[in-house]
């Protein structure tokens, strides 16, 4: 069901994030890796509700370190719009800060727009 939502590129309806977001826990491993891989490459086109905000912390606390470098590279130079798009989205920019790694990733693509 997830893999679909992923091909027809409907992630960016509240109704498919609160379906992808509920499935993952309980994907296979390689399908999980398929789905977090290709929501991390359009992490900035489904952030931009309460449902993304949700789905994007459940991303997180999934993703290897490779994963969220990636997530780091996709916000780089998209802070100012996910942040202004709405109340919530402030949420996900704090906890990419706090799980990452790499602080000096961190610091060269993330701190200086924030």
């Amino acid at each position: 069901m997830v893999l679909k939502i992923a091909d027809k590129q409907y992630e960016s309806i509240p109704m498919a994030k609160l379906v992808i977001r509920l499935a993952l826990p309980s994907m296979f491993a390689d399908e999980k890796a398929k789905v977090l891989e290709y929501l991390v490459g359009k992490v900035t086109e489904w952030l931009n509700d309460e449902e993304g905000v949700r789905l994007f912390i459940e991303v997180v606390n999934m993703c290897d370190p490779k994963l969220k470098k990636l997530l780091i590279r996709s916000f780089k130079g998209h802070i100012g719009d996910i942040v202004e798009t709405n109340n919530q989205t402030y949420v996900a920019v704090i906890k990419l800060i706090t799980e990452v790694d790499d602080t000096v990733q961190l610091e060269k693509m993330l701190i200086p727009e924030v």
